[in-house]
């Protein structure tokens, strides 16, 4: 009997202590990832990690906002309302997309073109799914959507892409010291997720975008 009253105990504790660990923020939960919290410089960005309830964040936000130039929330808010103007795809507003930061971080490019293409992708069937579709362990496609070789079936999709590229040049680019900087951004034009293909491309993208951070900073 006392073992199971000490479990009851021990599960009690557990549904108190877990709302009281995960409960923080509510005001400022995924500020982080708003327009203005992509200004936060790396440092800021450990701190912030540490923030556990809205008293805190709000402090946190407040010396952020004190710390940067003149002029800095208006411009982020109008950046923010250019990028869901023309960088809004599907259910995901342009200025919460890595697009959409690309402009809010680094503000008007040069130029900017979109390139609409698709990617094929190929999936293999387990061959006892396939052959339990069929009920003969084969499947004829008849040359529409794939064939199975006795191996399971493979089946090709489409998916739709758009290709965003932003180029920066002259003094855009000198304020981020760099002779020119172009981004290429890859987004799903059905989800409208995004991401940056290419792995040493996104790690200069993320350099690039900590000199923007830092150029809000006063001096």
């Amino acid at each position: 009997m006392r073992s199971r009253v000490s479990l009851c105990l021990m599960v009690g504790i557990l549904f108190v202590a877990v709302p009281l660990l995960a409960g923080g923020l509510t005001k400022f939960k995924d500020w982080d990832q708003s327009p203005q919290g992509y200004f936060m410089t790396k440092a800021e960005k450990a701190q912030w990690a540490t923030i556990k309830t809205d008293e805190e964040a709000e402090k946190f936000v407040s010396a952020f906002l004190a710390n940067r130039k003149p002029g800095f929330a208006e411009e982020v808010a109008m950046r923010a309302t250019q990028a869901d103007k023309y960088l809004t795809v599907g259910k995901v507003q342009g200025s919460r997309s890595l697009r959409g930061k690309v402009i809010i971080l680094l503000g008007p490019p040069t130029a900017m073109d979109v390139a609409v293409t698709s990617r094929e992708e190929s999936k293999r069937d387990n061959p006892f799914v396939t052959g339990a579709m069929t009920n003969t362990g084969s499947y004829d496609t008849g040359g529409r959507g794939g064939s199975t070789g006795g191996g399971g079936m493979t089946l090709s999709t489409s998916q739709g892409l758009r290709i965003y590229h932003f180029s920066y040049q002259g003094a855009a680019a000198k304020a981020l010291d760099r002779n020119s900087v172009d981004i290429n951004v890859e987004v799903d034009a059905g989800t409208g997720k995004d991401r940056i293909a290419s792995r040493s491309e996104a790690a200069d993208v993320e350099t690039i975008f900590e000199i923007a951070t830092q150029s809000w900073l006063k001096k």
